[in-house]
């Protein structure tokens, strides 16, 4: 998982695990480029995946989780936005660019660079950020903006004092999964794990089974 996950998922995850397996140890693992994380799942050296991801190729099943959509987030006491976003201070803000390693975010970016072709102005990134645990400390100290996840501005808003606004401009939203190895999954341990998982955080409105594109499915 991604920084993101260890800020939306481990809190819950380890609450969880402290009354119904106090003896589990959870290690997270840096989201790594596409072969490198398909062979660690293959050979059991990680168990699950969790997240947004692209390009999952090979004999992995996954499970759907939630969808997630984006909000922009900007300090609380900002000089030219409080409790909503016009197009045209949306177009005229210098932004704070969340750009993790790995992941599949690319298309936010696509979507919002559009949004500023469209309208003809150049768009300015003060700022590219890697981790998310950046994003709040430069937020509280700067007037930027930036275009995150929802849950991730849900996260940061428990560390700071910012605004979770939403956008004027159309972003798609996007599917958070868990995914695991068909090698694993008749496996106890990762079957027990990945259903704590989805009692967790699973939406509930999305139990059906989900259409899987180059990996096997799992509802």
């Amino acid at each position: 998982m991604s920084d993101v996950g260890q800020m939306v998922f481990l809190p819950r995850l380890l609450e969880r695990l402290a009354r119904v397996a106090p003896r589990v140890n959870i290690d997270t693992v840096q989201v790594q480029a596409s072969r490198m994380r398909d062979v660690a799942l293959e050979s059991g050296e990680v168990d699950l995946a969790m997240g947004y991801f692209e390009n999952f190729d090979g004999s992995f099943r996954q499970q759907m989780l939630f969808d997630a959509r984006y909000v922009g987030m900007v300090r609380r006491g900002h000089p030219t936005i409080s409790d909503t976003l016009t197009l045209e201070t949306f177009l005229n803000t210098p932004q704070l660019v969340y750009q993790p390693r790995g992941g599949g975010h690319g298309f936010q970016e696509t979507a919002v660079d559009q949004a500023f072709a469209v309208a003809g102005v150049p768009r300015r990134v003060a700022v590219r950020a890697a981790y998310a645990m950046g994003v709040t400390y430069i937020l509280s100290n700067t007037d930027l903006l930036v275009v995150v996840p929802s849950r991730l501005a849900a996260a940061c808003g428990e560390l700071a004092d910012v605004n979770v606004l939403a956008l004027p401009v159309d972003i798609p939203k996007f599917q958070v999964r868990q995914y695991w190895h068909e090698r694993f999954h008749q496996d106890p341990g990762n079957s027990w794990l990945r259903g704590i998982v989805a009692e967790l955080f699973q939406d509930h409105r999305t139990r059906a089974p989900a259409p899987a594109i180059n990996c096997v499915s799992s509802g």
